[in-house]
């Protein structure tokens, strides 16, 4: 074959894909394919894949922002089990400040089988989570959907969301979107795009196609999106490790799902129920601590992770309290005086509370010869874990403090966990709420949100310790 023949065969080929005609072009050319060409006919066909996943996304998203309103059956499973983890009920509809408008009613199913019921609402301005066991409404004036995403993870109800639909830029990713087989969902024909989403990394480390670095490792969306109106079916939320092997997985299913009906505001305005506590919190005092961080003292250097504008401001003295230890004994902030405390409001029912501990384990040994106490609140709400039982069960050997849901109203605990570290001299230093991601990493997995955690209370720590 001629030099004009590859040409000729090379512009075929790309026209070919441009008007969809990939098989009529080969049957047009020779089966075998000159090898010094075979790169540039590889790269037209990457591109136009690449593309065309694209120009997919493209249409998903923009079906999503057309969403006013959506409703559907969550359906939440382990993908490496498939047990089933969370099942529930969830409305949603735009708010006219933005973002959206939330209610979710079901229930966790625990490895043991175990289930919990729950039922929680935000108007727009408030959350408020109903916990049955005890009789509490929990309430918490929020301003943005990440805040919302923190406060539904604390209350242990993340899975049945479908974040990346209800985000500001929906299914949003820096990685590569690539189209895979399709499929059929609750009877639908789907479509499956995978979302490359590096994990754990900062905006400036992430690779520029998500593909894992020798030292990372990354997550990935699979998003089945129904022929029908480009909405998400189900989506599959996947932990990978370096090597590409999955770690964790997570699969939600959007079941029965309703669109721009019309809702009211008493859908997602939770009412209080007769004889139950509110444990709640002030909007107007978390804009003041706000404008009180501005003139706060300077965050210790290679400290980012803000202290949360919801607890105890930084400089004021932390309180008192009583509690017991595992073996009855009386424990007092006093008995604490001349060391750095690094204090977790935790509750065995708590997921995210859970993904800390190791990191607190690992403060705790470092730290163990020093004037430094690594001390865990148990604030059990009336549930039935056993926080002795849970600790030694897991190898945790630093202090545990029980019964602390009362210190909790004290120490303005919104949701757990919630840390605190308090100086030598009683004054607080930094608190924080949830496991926050590092900067630049909104997507990070809860490992590297845990590794986070860790670097800064460390810093923390130095930043107060007697020299």
């Amino acid at each position: 074959m001629t030099l004009v023949s590859h040409r000729v065969f090379v512009s075929a080929f790309a026209l070919s894909l441009a008007t969809g005609g990939l098989t009529a072009c080969a049957q047009a050319q020779p089966a075998a394919k000159p090898a010094e060409f075979a790169p540039v006919v590889d790269a037209l066909a990457n591109d136009a894949a690449s593309l065309a996943a694209k120009e997919r996304l493209a249409k998903v998203r923009e079906a999503i922002k057309a969403v006013r309103s959506l409703s559907y059956t969550a359906h939440v499973e382990d993908l490496k089990t498939s047990s089933v983890i969370a099942t529930g009920s969830i409305s949603a509809t735009r708010a006219d400040a933005g973002g959206w408008k939330v209610y979710v009613a079901g229930e966790n199913t625990n490895t043991k089988g175990e289930k919990t019921s729950f039922t929680l609402g935000y108007d727009g301005l408030s959350a408020r989570a109903l916990r049955e066991r005890d009789k509490v409404v929990i309430e918490r004036s929020l301003e943005k959907m990440d805040e919302l995403q923190i406060f539904f993870t604390g209350q242990s109800v993340r899975h049945p969301l479908a974040w990346e639909v209800l985000a500001d830029e929906p299914l949003a990713t820096t990685g590569a979107v690539t189209l895979e087989a399709a499929a059929n969902v609750q009877g639908k024909p789907c479509d499956v795009l995978r979302l490359a989403m590096p994990a754990g990394a900062s905006e400036d480390d992430k690779p520029a196609d998500g593909v894992a670095t020798a030292t990372g490792a990354t997550a990935a969306l699979r998003v089945f999106v129904s022929n029908d109106d480009n909405l998400p079916r189900r989506i599959e939320r996947i932990n990978l490790a370096a090597d590409g092997t999955m770690v964790a997985g997570r699969v939600l299913e959007l079941r029965d799902l309703a669109t721009n009906a019309n809702a009211t505001l008493q859908q997602f305005t939770l009412d209080v129920p007769d004889g139950w506590r509110v444990r709640a919190g002030d909007r107007e005092a978390r804009r003041a601590a706000r404008e009180a961080e501005k003139t706060a003292a300077p965050m210790p250097e290679g400290v980012t992770w803000r202290s949360d504008p919801s607890v105890l401001t930084p400089g004021t003295a932390a309180p008192d309290f009583s509690l017991a230890t595992h073996d009855g004994k009386k424990k007092t902030l006093a008995d604490y005086k001349g060391k750095v405390i690094v204090m977790d409001f935790w509750a065995t029912w708590c997921g995210p509370c859970k993904t800390a501990m190791p990191a607190l384990q690992r403060l705790h040994e470092k730290y163990k010869d020093q004037p430094v106490a690594i001390v865990g609140m148990n604030a059990e709400g009336g549930g039935e874990g056993d926080p002795v039982a849970f600790k030694k069960e897991n190898g945790y050997t630093y202090e545990l403090l029980l019964e602390a849901d009362a210190v909790s109203e004290t120490y303005k605990v919104r949701g757990l966990p919630t840390f605190y570290v308090v100086g030598p001299d009683g004054q607080i230093v930094w608190g924080g709420v949830g496991l926050s991601a590092p900067p630049g990493s909104p997507r990070a997995s809860n490992k590297a949100r845990a590794e986070y955690l860790e670097d800064q209370l460390d810093k923390l720590i130095q930043s107060v310790l007697p020299k």
